[in-house]
């Protein structure tokens, strides 16, 4: 066992957690209590969970059970005493309040100053778009130059490729499409379409 107190937060940490990503986890462990890990190395420095340990801090939540693994074991908690309400809730909040925080574009910026291999995790235009480094033509209907005509038969639809800056621009974006958007999103049909 430790405390929060005896952890640090990884300085160099590129998700940002927002009051409104804070306030949901706090909301989580309020309605449903504690039951998701983080992960810590040997120093007690939080690689993954930074988010989770600052809204349980801010909740007076202080003691922290340590497993200690070596990566080839899967470590699972097991939540008991919950309603089917709470596990439900408990579910969601989980997945929701990975879709609230933010990448930091400049903590990106550094990694990639250090030349560090983001294979598997971002490609170089997520890369670009995070840290505000894409480069947009000063008229964005230059853009559109290769695009085909759309008034023909044969080109009855059309593919667009979107970029948000912020999560806050998903959710106008999402809510005027009237359409969930999430981090796991790859496509949506406008208008929806039924499956």
């Amino acid at each position: 066992m430790t405390t929060i107190a005896d952890l640090t937060h990884d300085p160099k940490n590129a998700r940002k957690h927002g009051k409104r990503n804070l306030d949901t986890i706090a909301r989580s462990l309020e309605e449903c209590g504690a039951a998701r890990s983080i992960v810590i190395d040997e120093n007690g420095v939080i690689l993954a969970g930074n988010g989770l340990v600052e809204a349980a801090g801010q909740l007076g939540i202080e003691n922290v059970q340590i497993v200690e693994a070596d990566g080839n074991t899967i470590i699972a908690v097991r939540r008991t005493g919950l309603t089917a309400k709470q596990k439900k809730r408990l579910a969601l909040f989980d997945n929701r309040t990975s879709d609230l925080s933010e990448w930091d574009g400049e903590a990106l910026a550094e990694l990639i100053a250090e030349d560090f291999d983001f294979t598997a995790i971002f490609n170089e235009n997520e890369l670009a778009l995070l840290t505000g480094n894409l480069e947009l033509p000063d008229d964005p209907r230059e853009l559109w130059g290769d695009m085909p005509d759309m008034g023909t038969e044969a080109n009855a639809h059309r593919q667009l490729t979107i970029y948000f800056k912020t999560f806050d621009d998903v959710e106008a974006f999402s809510a005027l499409l009237e359409q969930t958007i999430s981090d796991n999103t790859k496509s949506l049909w406008f208008p929806a379409k039924k499956e």
